[in-house]
């Protein structure tokens, strides 16, 4: 399971495009596909029809904050996608460090 949650946060920040919303900012977006390992951190039952997932990032600079946004969406019978379903939010605070020569 640790596997599986970091290879998601791999993939969560290379599909995101950057994309400046203010000086002290970044936003990150992208969409991922709606899987049984995604749906118990949005709280979307196994069972409920899931096509993907939207989430934004945003990491502000000043202060050190993050705030994570994910909204899934379900195919209708016309093949478009529906109005954003379930939403989680979530956010925090981040710091930045040095680790064996790299800042993380």
């Amino acid at each position: 399971m640790k596997i599986c949650a970091s290879l998601l946060l791999i993939f969560i920040f290379c599909a995101f495009k950057p994309s400046t919303i203010a000086p002290d900012s970044e936003t990150f977006a992208g969409t991922m596909p709606c899987g049984q390992l995604i749906r118990p951190f949005l709280r979307i039952a196994a069972e409920k029809d899931c096509a993907l997932v939207k989430c934004k990032l945003i990491l502000a600079r000043q202060p050190a904050t993050w705030r994570l946004t994910a909204c899934n969406r379900h195919i209708l019978g016309d093949n478009n996608y529906s109005q954003p379903g379930v939403k989680s939010e979530a956010s925090g605070t981040w710091s930045e460090g040095k680790k064996e020569g790299a800042t993380v």
